[in-house]
């Protein structure tokens, strides 16, 4: 059950730039064509790394390098949603 909702989440993280958007402030004109190139770039990596960490539920790999996986991929999901994102 915990592997689906990581699964699940690792999926979603992908909309992370649509809820930025909402609570951070936007750049002006050229902000758009950012918007344009980073949400699906994001969105994709999301489903790639849920896709990869359900094949490593399918595996039976060991808690820690379950853990270590899901952490390093949500970090790095957050990280590129920070970094593609035009602030004001």
């Amino acid at each position: 059950m915990l592997g689906k909702i990581k699964i699940l989440t690792l999926g979603l993280s992908g909309f992370i730039t649509f809820l930025m958007e909402i609570y951070i402030p936007v750049a002006g004109g050229g902000a758009s064509l950012i918007f344009v190139l980073s949400k699906p770039i994001l969105l994709v990596l999301g489903f790639i790394f849920s896709l990869c960490y359900y094949l490593l539920l399918k595996r039976n790999s060991t808690v820690l390098v379950r853990v270590l996986f899901y952490s390093a991929f949500m970090v790095i999901q957050i990280l590129l949603a920070l970094a593609f994102f035009p602030y004001q």
